[in-house]
């Protein structure tokens, strides 16, 4: 149904820019992955919103001549990262179901993580945004396996789905697009991303909507309301609240104030 090499999903946690100032970003094609980023805690501490949209991250902090590791996802609400004044931060952020480092039934880091352990030691060495990555790939490269389990091949063809329609889709139209039943699409994604298909649709459409919002240009609530399909601008308003806690006219004044697509380099 599609090509791994040719399918990513671009998508940044915004809080981590409003709380940044500014957010370094290399896009890389890597399966699995979608960018390497950096970003630091210059000047205060940093308690930064994580929001519930399908992807995840491992995000390195170097402090004190020490590294720290954290697994950033939600499966649903807003959980939060604290970073500490001084702090140098280096993440990956994955496609979804793809963080081989995350319990994605409970939303933590897996214990006694082999990779996990080899990454702390390997990116504990470097100190600038190129070598890091660069050893951060040399380690996530060792646990590709010759071939794509069955259940997880049929997981990337489906969000690769849900995604070409904008995540405007219901669980009967992948039922009639697959050829399988919603209980079993429903199980691939609980095994795979820990949440349900209804629950990522839901996370590609605030993506795309983020999206749009997030270049600073002015665009009409009503006219996202009718293109995503939602019941009216009312219904719009609430969903989007409840996924980033700010309503749609309040994203679009913090993304002006912090000049948010300025502060994205991609490098």
């Amino acid at each position: 149904m599609y090509d791994d090499d040719e399918f990513h999903i671009v998508s940044v946690q915004p809080y981590v820019v409003f709380c940044a100032g500014q957010l370094y970003r290399h896009v890389t094609d890597c399966i699995g992955l979608t960018y390497f980023y950096s970003f630091a805690a210059a000047e205060k501490d940093l308690h930064i919103p994580v929001l519930a949209d399908g992807c995840s991250d491992i995000l390195f902090i170097y402090r004190d001549g020490k590294v720290f590791t954290e697994v950033l996802y939600t499966a649903g609400g807003t959980k939060f990262i604290d970073v500490k004044k001084g702090s140098d931060c280096f993440g990956v952020r994955f496609m979804p179901g793809e963080n081989p480092c995350l319990d994605y039934s409970s939303g933590e880091k897996l214990k006694d993580s082999g990779l996990l352990l080899r990454l702390e030691q390997k990116m504990s060495q470097e100190t600038t945004f190129i070598p890091r990555m660069c050893a951060f790939l040399e380690e996530y490269r060792t646990e590709f396996k010759d071939s794509v389990p069955a259940q997880k091949k049929l997981f990337r063809q489906i969000i690769r789905l849900i995604a070409e329609k904008k995540g405007i889709l219901k669980i009967s139209e992948l039922e009639v697009l697959t050829g399988y039943s919603a209980r079993y699409i429903n199980h691939i994604f609980e095994n795979q991303a820990g949440i349900s298909a209804k629950q990522f649709c839901k996370c590609i459409k605030m993506h795309l909507i983020l999206q749009a919002l997030s270049t600073g240009t002015e665009i009409s609530f009503s006219k996202i309301s009718s293109e995503y399909k939602f019941y009216d601008q009312a219904h719009f308003i609430h969903e989007f609240k409840e996924f980033t806690g700010k309503t749609p006219g309040e994203y679009a004044s913090a993304v002006e104030e912090s000049l948010y697509s300025d502060c994205i380099v991609d490098v």
